[in-house]
């Protein structure tokens, strides 16, 4: 239920506002994407899903920053 801040890649401009709706409830070994081709160290991440509250501005497999913002 934490609400999540969607921004565009390298921007400030808030593309809109999401819910968490799923934690994992394990850390996983590694991430499932890396940021650049030479980032080969292991990381333990946990699997999140974030529904969106309105998916006006989102294009489909677009990569977006997300603030989680925790009170």
């Amino acid at each position: 239920g934490q609400e999540v801040s969607l921004y565009s890649i390298g921007s400030k401009t808030l593309l809109g506002k999401a819910h968490i709706t799923y934690v994992g409830p394990t850390l996983v070994n590694k991430s499932m994407l890396y940021e650049t081709a030479n980032e080969a160290d292991d990381r333990r991440v946990r699997r999140i899903k974030i529904m969106p509250d309105q998916v006006g501005n989102l294009l489909i497999n677009a990569k977006i920053d997300c603030q989680i913002n925790v009170n």
